[in-house]
C-alpha cells in the first residue's frame, strides 16, 4: 500500500532513517552522532509519521534477551490531558492509580509488559490494542506496537501511544483494531529503526575486528619485547586497559588452589591472594570456561569489590589445555560485549603460552645451577677428607656456582657460633652469639632464613657494606642444630627463593659430611665397649662377614655349645645350622634386622634352639673404597623356652582328651584347602560331619568318666578307619568331622564325595564291633553328614554349615544313617531362620488368619458345628501351613500367645455371627494344654466375648493326656467344670491313651484321616473306625470323622455308626465371610430341627 500523502508531509523537511544510516559508518568513527541519538531522531520521525501519536518508546533486545529502553519521546502528562484526566485520579482514585501507574511504570521502565511481548513473539508483526482503566466511562489509549524484524528475528519493539478521546473504554473494547494505514506506517517505521540497527551492527563488526586486530598487535609487541613475566604483565594490563575501556583489570596465577595476583589496576582487595572456590574468577579457574557477565549483579558467584562495577569478563590463560591463571576485566561505564570476550580470549591463549615459556626457561636455568652446585658439593663431601677440608671445598663450590662470594660455614659451641670457613669477606668475624643476629636467630630455632631485603629485618648484622639480602640454613646432627650455612649477596643481585632452596640442598650435604665425622668418634668408641660388653655376657655374639664368615666369636659359645673361640669348625660355621634351617637362615642374613629361631649342633651331636638378632652395621663411607656391610648376631639359649612354646601351640589346636586336632585346626587347614581350590578350580574335597546317636543317654547313666573313655576310643576307631593324610577333629562333645581330600586321579568333586562315601561306609562297618568301656559293652552308631567340595564355598564356616545341615538331616529322616548336602538344605535352613525371626510378629502384623469348616449331620447335612484352623500368610514366602509354624512357635515359646490369639478371634467371629445353634472347635497343641494358667486363659476368653462355654469344643492330641497324665487330668477337669467340651483329635495315631481315657472327661473322639481315606478299600479300616464307634459309645462320648471326601466315605461312616464329619465332600476350609455366607443361613434356618450331639 502507498504511504499516505499526510504522511508524506510528515516527512517533508526530515533527515530520514536512511540516511542517517547510511552516514552511520563515517560518524561514528568521530563519535558523533552517537547510537542513542541515532535511535531518538528515527523515533521522533516515527511519532510524526503516524497521525495523532503523542508519545513513543523504542526498545531493543540484548543478547540475554532482555528488552531495554534505547529511545523516548512525548511526556506522560501531554497524553493525560489529551484524555481529560486530572491528577488528583492518578492520586486518589485507586481504580485510576492502580491501572494508570503500573501501566506508565512498565511502559517507561526498563522492560516492556508481559503480554505485549507475548504478543511480539508470535505475531511477529504490528498489533494494536487499547491500555483502559477499569471504569469503561474513561477513555482508552490506542497502542500500536511494531516489531522491529533484522533477519526475521525480533530485534527490537517500536511503541507508539494515542490518545483515543472518541469512545470510552466499553466502546474501545468493541473494536481495538487500527485503521490499515496505520498499521502500514507503523510497519514501514519498524523497517526504518530495522535499517538503523543493521547499519549500526556493521560498524560494530567494524570497530571490534579493528579493535581486536589492535589489541593482538599490541599484545604481541608486549610478549616479544617483555624483558621478564613481571615487565609482560605490565604491557599487557596497560593494553586491555587503554584499548577496552576498563577501570579495573587483574592478571593472577595459579598456585596450587589459590590465585596469586601478578599485576592488578584499579582500586579493591585484588592485590590479595584468594582460594579458586571464591567468586567469577576462582570459577574461571576451577573450570577453564570464561565467563561474561553484562551485568555482574545477575551471577550469584560475583564478588562484589567495587560498588561503581557494571559489568566483567574473565578469561582463563591456558598453556595447551592446562590452566596457569585468570585474566579478569572490570568496567565502571560500560557493559562488555560478546566481541570483548572474543578478544580478550584469543590475548589469554597468547599470555599462557608466554609464561609458561618464561617458566620453562627460568625452571631450566634454576636446574642447571642446582645440578652443577649439588654436583661440586658431593664432590667435595664423598672425597675421604677431613671435616674442615670438606667445608671449605662446599662454600667454594657454593661460591663459583651462584656466583655470590660471600660464604660462610660457623658451627656451635655452648651459646657462640665458632667460624670454620668463610669466603668474600673484608673482614673475619671469629664468634658470634647465638642471641643475636640473623644466624643466631637459625641457630636458636632451627628454622631457616631467607631474607630477600636485608633492610628489612632488623636483627640482620652486615658483616660488609652493601650486603643486599641473605640466606642462613641451620645445620643438624641426630636432630639438633649444631651450626650453620650462610650466604649473602651484595649489591643490587638478591638470592631469590630458589637460591634459598639451594643452599638449602648444600646444607644437607654439610650435614652428612659432620655425621660422617661423628659416626667416626663414635665407632671408635662403641668398638672398646662392645667388646667388652661381648666378652662379659651369656649370649653367643658373633661378628660374620658378608659371606658368613666368623670375624669374631665370644667365649660364650663354650659353655653353650662346646667348642673353643679357636676351634677350626668355627671357620665354616654353616656345618653347625640344621640342615632343615640353613635355607631359612641364608634368606635371613640377606634381608637382615630381624630376630629369627634356628639350631646349631652341640659339640656333642644334639641340637640347641637359639634365638637371634641379626643386625646390618652400617659403613661409615659410601664410596667405591668402602668395605661391603658386616653382620653383627646375639643368640640366646631357647630350647626350653621352644619346647613349652610347642606344648602350647599343640594345646591350642588339639582336644586334650582324645588329642585329635580341635575346631581351630581343622579351620586353618580347611583354610588352605579352600584357596587351593579357588586357584585350581579344583573342589575334590569334602568333610564329614558325624554325631553320636544316644551318646548323652550313656554319659547321663553311667557317668562322665564312661563317656569320656567312650569318646576317646571311638575317636581312635574313627581315626584308624580314615586315610593317611585326612585330618580328623573333635568340634565338641559327641561331634567329630573327617576333612577328606580326593584321590589324585579323581582331580573333580565327584572324587571327593565318593571318597567321602567310602569313609562313611568304612566307619559304619566299624562301629558295629561295640565298645569294651570300663566294665561295659556299649554299641555307638552315628548319624553322618556329608559336604562335598563346591564352588560355593568361601570360608571353613560354609563348609561345616553345609555338612552340618546334612547330619542333622541323616539324624531326622532315620538314625544310623548317611545324608549328602544338597542346596536346598540351606534354603530350608534359611527358610526356619526367617519364620523364627517373623512368627513373633505374624499376628500384630495381620498375617494370622482363621480359616473354619463345617462339621455336618452325615445324615442331613446341616450345620453341628465349625474348627477353626489358623493359617500364616507370610508377606515374602506365601502361605505357611500349620504343621510347620506351630512346631516352631512351640519350641519358641510362643505357642500360648498364639494359641490365646486363636481362641479369642475364634470366640469374638463365633459371637458375631450369633450363631447360637452350632458350636466352636479350636485346636490346642500339647505346650500349650500343659502351660500353667491354661484354664484360666480360656476362661477369660470366654468372658470378653461373653461367649457360653458349652458351645466351646477344644480338640486336644492323645500326647497331651499321656504326656503329664495327673496335669492333665487336672486340666481336664478344671474345663469341664467351665463347661467347655473336650474332644480327641487324631485318635489312634499318637501314643495311646486307652489305659487312661477312663480316668479323663472327654466328650468326643476324631477319627484320624488316615483310617477314612481307606475305607471301602480294606477290611482293616473299617475294623478301626468301628472300634473307636464302639469305644466311645462305651465311654459316653460322641464321634467325629476327619477327611471325607467321597460319598463311599459317607455310606461306610453311616453304616459303621458315626453320626458327624468333615471334609472336602462338604467344603473346605472357609474365611470368616464364606463361611458365614454359605453356611450359617441354612444352619439357621434348621435351628429347630434337632441334631445329634456330640
Amino acid at each position: 500500500m502507498d504511504i499516505p500523502l499526510a504522511f508524506a508531509t510528515n516527512l517533508a523537511g526530515l533527515s530520514g532513517p536512511v540516511g542517517l544510516a547510511d552516514d552511520l559508518l563515517t560518524t561514528t568513527v568521530r563519535g558523533e552522532p552517537t547510537p542513542r541519538e541515532l535511535y531518538r531522531r528515527v523515533l521522533a520521525l516515527s511519532v510524526q509519521a503516524v497521525p495523532g501519536v503523542l508519545t513513543g518508546r523504542l526498545f531493543g533486545r540484548e543478547a540475554d534477551g532482555r528488552f531495554r529502553l534505547l529511545a523516548a519521546t512525548g511526556h506522560a502528562l501531554e497524553l493525560l490531558d489529551a484524555l481529560n484526566l486530572e491528577a488528583r485520579d492518578l492520586v486518589y482514585n485507586s481504580a485510576h492509580r492502580s491501572q494508570w501507574v503500573s501501566g506508565f511504570r512498565a511502559a517507561f521502565g526498563d522492560h516492556l509488559p508481559t503480554d505485549q511481548l507475548a504478543m511480539l513473539e508470535l505475531a511477529h508483526q504490528a498489533t494494536s490494542l487499547y491500555s483502559t482503566p477499569d471504569d469503561p466511562k474513561n477513555y482508552a489509549v490506542q497502542v500500536l506496537i511494531v516489531p522491529v524484524l533484522v533477519s526475521g528475528e525480533v530485534r527490537g519493539v517500536l511503541q507508539l501511544d494515542r490518545p483515543d478521546t472518541q469512545r470510552t473504554a466499553t466502546e474501545a473494547r468493541q473494536n481495538a483494531s487500527l485503521l490499515e494505514a496505520d498499521l502500514t506506517l507503523g510497519q514501514w517505521c519498524g523497517a526504518q529503526v530495522a535499517l538503523v540497527m543493521q547499519h549500526l551492527d556493521t560498524a560494530a563488526t567494524l570497530l571490534a575486528g579493528h579493535k581486536e586486530l589492535n589489541l593482538l598487535n599490541r599484545a604481541h609487541a608486549a610478549v616479544t619485547g617483555a624483558r621478564d613475566l613481571e615487565d609482560l604483565f605490565q604491557r599487557i594490563i596497560s593494553t586491555v586497559t587503554e584499548l577496552l575501556g576498563v577501570q579495573h583489570a587483574t592478571i593472577a596465577l595459579l598456585d596450587g588452589n589459590v590465585l596469586v595476583p601478578q599485576q592488578h589496576v584499579g582500586g579493591g582487595v585484588w592485590g590479595l591472594s584468594y582460594p579458586v572456590t571464591l567468586g567469577v574468577a576462582g570459577r574461571v579457574a576451577r573450570t577453564g570456561m570464561s565467563t561474561l557477565l553484562p551485568d555482574v549483579h545477575q551471577d550469584p558467584e560475583y564478588v562484589e569489590e567495587h560498588p561503581d562495577v557494571i559489568s566483567e569478563l574473565c578469561v582463563p590463560l591456558l598453556d595447551g589445555e592446562r590452566i596457569v591463571g585468570v585474566l579478569n576485566l572490570e568496567s565502571s561505564t560500560q557493559r562488555l560485549t560478546p566481541q570483548d570476550l572474543r578478544q580478550v580470549q584469543a590475548l589469554g591463549v597468547w599470555l599462557g603460552r608466554a609464561i609458561e615459556r618464561e617458566r620453562l626457561y627460568a625452571a631450566t636455568e634454576q636446574q642447571r645451577r642446582a645440578l652443577d652446585l649439588l654436583h661440586r658439593v658431593r664432590t667435595a663431601v664423598s672425597r675421604p677428607l677431613d671435616l674442615p677440608e670438606t667445608i671449605r671445598a662446599v662454600n667454594e663450590s657454593i661460591a663459583q656456582t651462584l656466583g655470590y662470594p660471600q660464604v660462610s660455614v660457623y658451627l656451635r659451641k655452648g651459646d657462640e657460633l665458632v667460624l670454620q670457613h668463610q669466603l668474600g669477606y673484608e673482614q673475619v668475624i671469629e664468634r658470634l652469639p647465638i642471641a643475636s643476629g640473623v644466624m643466631g636467630r637459625v641457630a636458636r630455632t632451627g628454622q631457616a632464613a631467607w631474607i630477600e631485603d636485608i633492610d628489612q629485618d632488623p636483627e640482620a648484622l652486615k658483616a660488609m657494606e652493601g650486603i643486599s639480602s641473605e640466606v642462613c640454613v641451620p645445620l643438624c646432627l641426630y636432630g639438633k642444630v649444631v651450626g650453620v650455612l650462610n650466604v649473602e649477596s651484595v649489591g643490587e643481585r638478591r638470592l631469590r627463593a630458589w637460591d634459598a632452596e639451594l643452599i638449602t640442598a648444600a646444607g644437607e650435604y654439610v650435614q652428612y659430611s659432620l655425621e660422617r665425622a661423628s659416626l667416626h668418634a663414635e665407632v671408635k668408641d662403641r668398638e672398646v665397649l662392645y667388646r667388652l660388653l661381648a666378652e662379659n655376657t651369656s649370649d653367643l655374639v658373633c661378628l660374620h662377614q658378608p659371606g658368613g664368615r666368623l670375624i669374631y666369636v665370644s667365649p660364650s659359645i663354650t659353655p653353650l655349645l662346646g667348642f673353643a673361640p679357636s676351634d677350626a669348625v668355627l671357620n665354616k660355621p654353616a656345618l653347625l645350622v640344621h640342615p632343615e634351617d640353613r635355607y631359612y637362615i641364608r634368606r635371613a642374613f640377606r634381608a637382615g634386622g630381624e630376630a629369627i629361631r634356628w639350631r646349631l649342633r652341640h659339640r656333642d651331636g644334639r641340637y640347641i634352639w637359639f634365638e637371634t638378632t641379626i643386625s646390618r652395621i652400617e659403613q661409615v663411607t659410601d664410596g667405591p673404597e668402602a668395605p661391603p656391610g658386616q653382620f653383627l648376631t646375639s643368640s640366646r639359649d631357647i630350647t626350653a623356652r621352644q619346647g613349652a612354646e610347642a606344648r602350647l601351640a599343640w594345646a591350642a589346636t588339639h582336644d586334650p582328651l582324645t588329642h585329635l586336632p580341635n575346631r581351630a585346626l581343622l579351620f586353618e587347614r580347611l583354610s588352605s584347602v579352600l584357596r587351593a581350590a579357588q586357584r585350581s578350580g579344583n573342589h575334590a574335597y569334602a568333610v564329614l560331619y558325624l554325631d553320636m546317636d544316644r551318646f548323652k543317654v550313656i554319659n547321663d547313666s553311667l557317668g562322665h568318666a564312661v563317656g569320656d573313655e567312650l569318646l576317646v576310643a571311638f575317636a581312635h576307631r574313627l581315626q584308624s578307619t580314615m586315610r593317611q593324610g585326612d585330618l580328623v577333629a573333635r568340634l565338641g562333645g559327641d561331634e567329630f568331622a573327617v576333612l577328606l581330600l580326593g584321590t589324585p586321579e579323581s582331580g573333580t568333586q565327584d572324587g571327593g564325595l565318593m571318597e567321602a562315601k567310602r569313609a562313611a561306609a568304612r566307619l559304619q562297618a566299624a562301629l558295629t564291633e561295640p565298645f569294651a568301656v570300663a566294665g561295659h559293652t556299649l554299641r555307638v552308631a552315628v548319624s553322618v553328614g556329608i559336604a562335598p567340595g563346591r564352588a560355593g564355598h568361601t570360608t571353613p564356616g560354609d563348609v561345616l554349615r553345609d555338612a552340618d545341615l546334612s547330619m542333622y538331616r541323616a539324624k531326622r529322616d532315620r538314625r544310623h544313617t548317611v545324608a549328602t548336602f544338597d542346596p536346598s538344605m540351606h534354603v530350608r535352613a534359611v527358610r526356619q531362620l526367617q519364620l523364627e525371626a517373623d512368627l513373633p510378629h505374624a499376628a500384630r502384623a495381620g498375617q494370622l488368619q482363621l480359616h473354619f469348616q463345617p462339621i455336618v449331620n452325615l445324615i442331613s447335612g446341616r450345620l453341628h458345628s465349625a474348627e477353626a484352623l489358623v493359617r500364616w500368610q507370610h508377606p515374602q514366602l506365601g502361605l505357611i501351613p500349620p504343621d510347620e509354624f506351630i512346631p516352631l512357635a512351640e519350641e519358641l515359646d510362643l505357642i500360648a500367645d498364639l494359641g490365646d490369639w486363636v481362641l479369642h478371634r475364634a470366640c469374638a467371629l463365633y459371637q458375631s455371627w450369633n450363631a447360637s445353634q452350632m458350636s466352636l472347635n479350636v485346636n490346642v497343641s500339647t505346650r500349650q494344654f500343659l502351660k500353667e494358667g491354661f484354664v484360666q486363659r480360656v476362661e477369660a476368653a470366654l468372658k470378653v466375648h461373653a461367649m457360653p462355654a458349652t458351645h466351646l469344643n477344644l480338640e486336644i492330641t492323645e500326647s497331651a493326656l499321656v504326656e503329664d497324665v495327673d496335669e492333665a487330668a487336672r486340666t481336664l477337669a478344671g474345663l469341664r467344670a467351665l463347661g467347655v467340651r473336650v474332644q480327641i483329635d487324631d485318635f489312634g495315631t499318637g501314643h495311646s491313651s486307652l489305659a487312661f481315657l477312663h480316668r479323663f472327661p472327654v466328650d468326643v473322639l476324631k477319627i484320624d484321616r488316615a483310617f477314612i481315606a481307606r475305607l471301602g478299600e480294606d477290611a482293616v479300616s473299617a475294623s478301626v473306625v468301628k472300634t473307636v464307634v464302639l469305644l466311645a459309645q462305651a465311654l459316653g462320648a460322641g464321634v467325629v470323622a476327619e477327611g471325607i471326601e467321597t460319598e463311599l466315605h459317607r455310606s461306610h461312616l453311616l453304616h459303621l455308626g458315626c453320626p458327624l464329619g468333615q471334609g472336602y465332600l462338604f467344603s473346605r476350609p472357609l474365611l470368616p465371610g464364606e463361611f458365614a455366607a454359605q453356611w450359617l443361613g441354612a444352619a439357621q434356618a434348621d435351628s429347630s430341627s434337632p441334631s445329634p450331639e456330640a
